[in-house]
């Protein structure tokens, strides 16, 4: 899977840099460490846009649902692009992505408590 560091984030979406460490810190996005130990947020967290990229709306729901059930941000992160048997496979965040934010939200309840 795609990921990109946070500077190529900022770029992509046409805000500073501190804007995209505030949406990680309000988890608008998601981030995780990749094999080179850089912070970087999976593609998937990105929508294309004809004028460039925008974030995937509702992400910060269930990432605060997540964490408040004792997920780190980065395990939030990877089960958020990982297919779930409690979503009959699905991937949480193509799910969101596609308008089922409410179904993630109740798989999320289970999984954090």
């Amino acid at each position: 899977m795609e990921c990109y560091p946070l500077p190529d984030v900022a770029t992509m979406l046409g805000v500073p840099f501190p804007k995209v460490r505030q949406y990680v810190r309000d988890h608008r996005l998601l981030s995780m460490s990749n094999d080179e130990g850089i912070t970087c947020v999976p593609a998937p967290f990105l929508r294309k846009v004809d004028d460039g990229f925008e974030l995937v709306d509702d992400v910060a729901g269930t990432a605060i649902i997540l964490m408040d059930g004792g997920f780190s941000q980065e395990e939030a992160c990877l089960w958020m692009i990982s297919e779930q048997d409690l979503l009959k496979g699905d991937v949480p965040i193509e799910v969101i992505r596609n308008g089922g934010y409410h179904r993630v939200n109740r798989v999320a309840s289970m999984m954090a408590f």
